[in-house]
C-alpha cells in the first residue's frame, strides 16, 4: 500500500460534515489505497445514486494513482476541496438523478477534469 493512502486532507472532516448536512451518507474508504478516492457517499433523497468522492485541500494535487483512478473509472465521481463543492454536487445531484449520463457528464466537467487535465 502507498504510504500517502492513509493520510487525510487537512478539510476532510469539515467536507464529510458539509455532505451529510445537505443528505449524503457517507463511508470512508481513504485508506483503501491504489488511488481509491477518500469516500463513497450515497445520497439520501436517491439511495442508489452513489457518488466516489475524493477530497483535497487548497494547493492539494493527485497522487499518480489516483490520476490513473481518475482516467480509468467508469462511475460517478467528484474532486471537492470546499463546502461549495458539496453544494454543488447537491445541486447537481437533485438537478440530474433521474438523468444518470448527464449527471455523469457534469460531475466530469466540473470536478474531475480540471484535475487530470
Amino acid at each position: 500500500m502507498p504510504k500517502f493512502a492513509a493520510r487525510k486532507d487537512t478539510n476532510h472532516r469539515q467536507i464529510v460534515v458539509w455532505l451529510e448536512g445537505m443528505g449524503w451518507t457517507w463511508r470512508d474508504t481513504h485508506r483503501q489505497g491504489d488511488g481509491w478516492p477518500d469516500g463513497v457517499a450515497v445520497y439520501s433523497r436517491y439511495s442508489w445514486l452513489t457518488v466516489v468522492v475524493e477530497i483535497k485541500s487548497a494547493g492539494g494535487k493527485l497522487e499518480p494513482d489516483e490520476r490513473r483512478f481518475w482516467l480509468t473509472w467508469p462511475g460517478l465521481g467528484a474532486i471537492l476541496q470546499t463546502g461549495e463543492d458539496a453544494r454543488q454536487l447537491t445541486v447537481l445531484a437533485q438537478e440530474h438523478a433521474l438523468e444518470p449520463e448527464r449527471l455523469g457528464h457534469e460531475l466530469a466537467l466540473r470536478f474531475v477534469a480540471p484535475w487530470i487535465g
